[in-house]
């Protein structure tokens, strides 16, 4: 993904039983690692820089063997390019991924984390 234009997002997964959606949604999401310094204490972690939520339409019923799609469009701005692996020995670096989650109605909801380059 180049920052600055658009960003088609497409999900397509199989239903392999009748379910009942209630969300589909993508979110591309800024990941920044940081170091910071208290005294003579020093911790590493991670928080959220940036996101930007995408929702594919609104609740329905998938029958068996259906195929669940939706389609939506992502443009970012002012945000930090995907650190390179030598920059990573420095704070603070950064790493995108797309979050992927299906919210259903009485069975257990779908969630993946997929890695996303940015430029």
């Amino acid at each position: 993904m180049r920052r600055g234009e658009t960003f088609a997002i497409e999900l397509e997964a199989d239903a392999l039983s009748p379910l009942q959606v209630q969300e589909m949604t993508a979110t591309v999401t800024c990941i920044q690692h940081y170091k910071e310094k208290s005294g003579n204490k020093t911790s590493y972690g991670t928080r959220t820089h940036r996101e930007q939520k995408v929702t594919f339409g609104n609740a329905f019923q998938a029958r068996a063997g259906d195929i669940l799609t939706g389609k939506g469009e992502v443009t970012l701005t002012d945000c930090p390019p995907t650190s390179d692996t030598a920059a990573r020995k420095q704070y603070p670096w950064y790493h995108w991924e797309i979050r992927v989650a299906i919210k259903l109605d009485k069975m257990v909801d779908y969630a993946a984390v997929f890695p996303l380059e940015v430029s």
